[in-house]
C-alpha cells in the first residue's frame, strides 16, 4: 500500500486521467457531433425547400442520403471510442481509487482492456473503408499500382 499521503496524489491522477484522457474527450466528441446533426439537418431543410418530397426526383435527394450516412458514420466512430476505452479508463480510475487491488496493473484482465483501446486506433479506417466505397477505392490504390490511376486520393482529379 501506499503511505497516507501519497493515497491522495493517487486519487488525484487517477481522477486527472480519466477526465482529460477519456471524460473530456468524450463529451468533446458527442458534443460535435450534436452540433453537426444540427448544422446538417438546417442545410437538409433548406435544401428541401418547399417541396418536402423524398423521392429520387428531387434534386437534393443525392445530398440529403450523403448527409445521413455522414452522420451515422459519425455515430459509429463516437461509439466505437466509447465501447473501446470507456472500459479501460474506468477501471483504471477506479483502480486509482482503490476499488481494485494492486495486482491489477499486472492482470490479464488489464492488458486485455489496453488492447480493447489500442483497438480503436484500428477502427477508424475499418469504419471509412466498409462505409464509403471512394475510401475503399483509394485504400485499395495504395496497395496496388494498377489501381493507382483510378483512385484519387483527397480531391486530387484531373481537371477537364
Amino acid at each position: 500500500m501506499y503511505p497516507k499521503g501519497f493515497q491522495h496524489v493517487r486519487h488525484a491522477m487517477g481522477v486527472f486521467i480519466y477526465l482529460f484522457g477519456f471524460l473530456f474527450p468524450a463529451i468533446l466528441t458527442i458534443t460535435f457531433q450534436i452540433l453537426t446533426a444540427r448544422v446538417l439537418h438546417r442545410q437538409a431543410r433548406l435544401q428541401l425547400g418547399e417541396a418536402k418530397q423524398l423521392d429520387r426526383s428531387n434534386p437534393s435527394f443525392r445530398h440529403l442520403i450523403a448527409k445521413k450516412c455522414v452522420l451515422q458514420t459519425l455515430f459509429i466512430v463516437v461509439l466505437i471510442f466509447l465501447i473501446c476505452w470507456g472500459p479501460a479508463k474506468t477501471i483504471f480510475l477506479a483502480f486509482k481509487l482503490g476499488f481494485i487491488p494492486d495486482s491489477y496493473p499486472y492482470s490479464p484482465f488489464n492488458r486485455a482492456l489496453a488492447t480493447l483501446g489500442f483497438c480503436n486506433s484500428c477502427a477508424n479506417p475499418i469504419i471509412y473503408t466498409v462505409r464509403y466505397p471512394e475510401f475503399r477505392t483509394a485504400v485499395r490504390g495504395l496497395f496496388t499500382r494498377a489501381q493507382l490511376a483510378e483512385a484519387p486520393l483527397f480531391g486530387d482529379r484531373e481537371t477537364k
